[in-house]
């Protein structure tokens, strides 16, 4: 039997094996990045998808409150103008007194009807906004007095040169709402703007009935008012106004004693 020559050892070169398989491992680096870029995009787009039909969710639910709203605020005053209409019409007669007294009624409630529309277009056109508002350089020392001196009750304490970056037309009409909704319940007003280091801190005080604990987490909800002529829509307002600033702010309140309000806004 012929011997059996061994076969020689080959050795096997790897470098020249990944040199020769270099287009395949390039191919094979570039399908798991686009792989994974898919991956990353499909994440996000579900994400995006979920905030989406969330704020589509929202938004339906809030027209469905407003418009309940809307619907049961107008009513009311429409009703009244209808009722002391018919009454001028049928029962006054040549009575100057109550034709007077009945005109008047009709005349207040179109006036309220008027301020709820004004205020329902302002609260839609605030929350629909999700735009930064515009900001300005402004003295709130100086906005401050200028809104107190249409108050002759309010008594002041405004501390000179505090300037904060806001948006002065919002920021100007949630003091006057402020201080409105305080004269509205008191008739003793102490308005304050005070340094507070980076911070500047606004505050109304007033001495009416005070707001009961249970309530107070409502104060800032749309169409809430314990007021009969009220809209329920002006703290709304200044609380839209007020995140749009990035205030922080707030309520204190005691039963028989009165409530302050309250905001703070960072200083420049």
């Amino acid at each position: 039997m012929g011997n059996i020559m061994p076969q020689p050892f080959r050795i096997i070169d790897i470098g020249k094996m990944i040199y020769e398989m270099r287009f395949f491992i390039i191919f094979l680096a570039v399908l798991a990045i686009m792989l994974a870029v898919i991956v990353v995009v499909l994440i996000w787009k579900k994400r995006q998808n979920d905030k989406i039909t969330r704020e589509l969710r929202k938004a339906e639910q809030l027209q469905r409150d407003l418009l309940a709203n809307v619907t049961h605020d107008l009513r009311t005053p429409l009703t009244m103008i209808k009722g002391y209409a018919e009454l001028v019409r049928d029962i006054s007669g040549e009575d100057k007194e109550k034709r007077e007294a009945n005109l008047g009624i009709i005349i207040r409630e179109s006036n309220r009807l008027s301020e709820l529309v004004d205020d329902i277009l302002v609260l839609s056109k605030m929350q629909a906004d999700r735009d930064k508002i515009p900001k300005e350089l402004t003295n709130l020392s100086e906005v401050v007095r200028n809104i107190c001196a249409d108050f002759p009750n309010v008594q002041t304490k405004i501390d000179d040169g505090l300037f904060a970056y806001v948006n002065k037309k919002g920021i100007e009409s949630a003091i006057f709402n402020l201080i409105s909704n305080a004269n509205n319940h008191g008739n003793e007003i102490m308005v304050k703007l005070v340094n507070k280091g980076e911070k500047v801190r606004f505050s109304v005080h007033d001495n009416g009935k005070g707001i009961v604990d249970e309530d107070l987490p409502k104060i800032w909800d749309r169409y809430y008012s314990k007021r009969i002529n009220g809209t329920g829509l002006g703290l709304a307002i200044t609380k839209e106004i007020l995140q749009k600033n990035g205030a922080e702010f707030g309520v204190k309140s005691k039963v028989g004693v009165g409530s302050i309000f309250w905001f703070e806004i960072v200083s420049n």
